[in-house]
């Protein structure tokens, strides 16, 4: 703190300023204050400035005595706010609040988050900031603010098809500079660590050999020890980072070109019909993965056997049956087999490092959050209720495309389809599979593929745990859209609701297909379906398919992007050496360990933990703290089902689900 609280003598008034944490935040201009009660008499002019000391500094909380003001002022309502300095950058102040104390206890407080500027004039901000447009004495204020606000949020069209992003990274969306040397830091240990590995192990002559790649702070991924059995195989598909593409199977896929002998030594007794009858089959079809380079399209088969683990029953790496595309089994050869399902899980991980986890919760996200920058006030409610969960969303995006989304990045050494294959795969799916609606609205996600039933998919852990965090979000959304929109035509007459709305779907905008409301909102529960679905996102939904990503990529025959030589088209029999000409280049390896482990990396605070605190009304201060409660709840049920659980699931433990997309 700047000067200490308790140096305020006799002033019946103190006013306390908070600067908020961001490069060249603070400021040596002149910046005044202006107090009003609620009859509207105003104060004398309070300039934020004590006498031999250094105010209004980066990170600093400072207290001003206010000189010949009674406590017969009254509460204070309202303030008028304005920076005196030269209209250039080193003069601009960020404010992350200002709170007036009148006597010894009585606290108003003033949530700006904003830049205070020379150029911006005088401002005027009502007591805790927080109202929809239609009930604000500031309207010509909110409008000029927004304007400019779409002048630095402005959408992309760099690459046309897939979400689109911010044109010019803002300077408030940057890293953190703390966070920026943390990034850049972390990745250069861990190529350090890699060049180690590399010069001190031999080439891979036998599946032993691959334990060496773990030394120098690489840990052995989680599953080593079972990487080839069925039982993992499967575990992975309900609870790895790609959770969401299996379905129930109400008949046989024609183009599966299965037969009732091949899968009865796999049914446990039962016949494919009774197997469909108790809900015990179920598939995946990568028809999605259809013209895309290098890698294959393949149908999956599985089935829960009698201990209720889902196992793979059938493997068809192509989508039309022919003699170069056979069905493969699990009572085929053991090395023949373990080949289909490494081919099987290099489509997987393509479909999931590109569309699962790039486009659907990175992109998406950040896109959703340019609409919401341009379209609601920061003095909305539901600004500042969506504001802390976009933090470094845009910049890691930023990132991504710099580092990882460029020719000879990440994505076109590490993954087979390269930088040409996963733009292709992401512009298809958003452009014509994805819809807001089912894939990315937690519930609806789970229904479309049949498996809202506990029932079906016993183990299928992201399902159930991941159902508490999405009730849990839903009630404190709900918290703040039921009270601030209490009035019959409220969501109607919210005009920056209705453009955010519109923002969400239109062509120009985010153009998101299946948008409650289709671009105009009418009903509370879309609104409330909306926001949730983007805090769900941004949070519980981007730690499931991202965390655990170095358990699941670290052992290249468990789950690769890269499977060398050509996909097999017979069921002969294959030995290990042939599992071993399969693995990718031992330096592509490598330079996965380095990505995963840095994206499995956890860096910020947990979902419900904000790092700086948006919303002081009444009715967000209380949502959020019973949000807190029942986040408390969700982390000591999912404890308890993890000790009954023979495989526990732990990366939806609230320890591990941030509040935001950072990495």
């Amino acid at each position: 703190m700047g000067n200490d609280l308790s140096k305020r003598k006799d002033s019946c008034y103190t006013v306390i300023a908070k600067t908020g944490d961001r490069p060249h935040g603070g400021t040596d201009a002149n910046v005044y204050v202006v107090l009003y009660n609620k009859n509207g008499e105003a104060s004398p002019k309070i300039k934020l400035d004590t006498r031999l000391h250094d105010d209004l500094e980066r990170g600093q909380t400072d207290v001003f005595n206010v000189k010949g003001l009674s406590t017969s002022f009254g509460d204070v309502v309202a303030i008028d706010i304005w920076n005196k300095g030269k209209d250039r950058i080193k003069d601009d102040w960020y404010a992350e609040w200002v709170s007036v104390v009148k006597g010894e206890e009585d606290l108003f407080q003033f949530p700006l988050n904003r830049w205070i500027r020379a150029a911006d004039g005088k401002l005027r901000f009502q007591r805790n900031d927080c109202c929809i447009p239609q009930h604000s004495k500031e309207k010509e204020q909110r409008e000029k603010e927004l304007s400019k606000k779409r002048q630095l949020y402005q959408f992309s069209t760099d690459e046309p098809g897939i979400p689109r992003q911010v044109k010019l990274l803002p300077t408030d969306e940057k890293f953190h500079p703390e966070y920026d040397n943390w990034k850049e830091s972390t990745l250069k240990n861990l190529k350090l660590q890699v060049l180690l590995i590399k010069h001190t192990t031999k080439e891979f002559l036998s599946i032993s050999h691959l334990t060496d790649l773990y030394k120098f702070g690489f840990d052995v991924p989680r599953g080593l020890d079972n990487w080839e059995s069925d039982k993992h195989f499967g575990n992975n598909i309900m609870n790895g980072t790609n959770p969401y593409r299996v379905q129930i199977c109400k008949e046989i896929p024609e183009k599966l070109a299965v037969t009732e002998d091949m899968l009865t030594p796999s049914l446990c007794g039962l016949t494919i019909t009774e197997a469909i009858a108790q809900n015990r089959l179920f598939y995946i079809d990568y028809k999605d993965l259809e013209g895309i380079p290098e890698i294959p399209n393949p149908i999956a088969l599985l089935f829960v056997d009698d201990a209720d683990d889902l196992m793979p029953v059938a493997i068809q790496l192509e989508q039309e049956p022919a003699d170069d595309n056979p069905v493969f089994l699990p009572t085929d050869n053991k090395y023949t087999w373990i080949l289909a399902k490494m081919w099987f899980n290099m489509a997987d991980a393509s479909f999931h490092e590109a569309c699962t986890h790039l486009c659907y919760t990175h992109l998406v996200s950040a896109s959703a959050g340019v609409a919401m920058h341009r379209n609601l006030s920061p003095s909305h409610p539901l600004h500042r209720l969506l504001l802390p969960h976009f933090k470094n969303v845009m910049a890691i995006n930023d990132f991504g495309f710099e580092r990882l989304l460029q020719e000879g990045g990440a994505f076109d050494r590490l993954f087979k389809m390269g930088l040409k294959g996963s733009l292709q795969l992401m512009k298809g799916h958003f452009q014509n599979n994805w819809r807001f609606d089912r894939d990315s609205m937690y519930p609806e996600q789970i229904k479309s593929r049949g498996l809202e039933n506990p029932k079906i998919l016993p183990k299928y852990y992201y399902r159930d745990d991941a159902l508490l965090y999405w009730e849990a979000i839903v009630k404190y959304v709900g918290a703040i859209v039921n009270a601030h929109y209490d009035e019959a035509d409220a969501i109607e007459n919210d005009w920056e609701l209705q453009d955010f709305a519109a923002a969400l779907r239109s062509e120009d905008g985010c153009y998101f297909r299946g948008i409650p409301g289709d671009g105009k909102f009418t009903e509370k529960k879309e609104v409330i379906d909306v926001l949730s679905t983007i805090i769900f996102n941004l949070s519980v939904q981007h730690a499931a398919v991202n965390f655990d990503q170095y358990d699941q990529h670290a052992f290249p025959l468990m789950y690769s992007g890269f499977v060398a030589g050509e996909r097999p088209r017979d069921k002969s029999m294959r030995t290990e050496a042939d599992i071993l000409d399969a693995l990718p280049p031992k330096l592509l390896t490598l330079g996965t360990l380095v990505i995963m482990k840095f994206l499995s990396i956890k860096n910020t605070s947990p979902l419900g933990e904000m790092e700086v605190p948006c919303m002081y009304d009444e009715v967000g201060v209380a949502a959020h703290a019973q949000f807190r409660r029942d986040l408390r709840k969700v982390g000591h049920a999912i404890e308890e089902r993890n000790r009954r659980r023979d495989i526990p699931y732990t990366v939806l433990l609230p320890c591990n689900v941030p509040n935001d997309t950072s990495i």
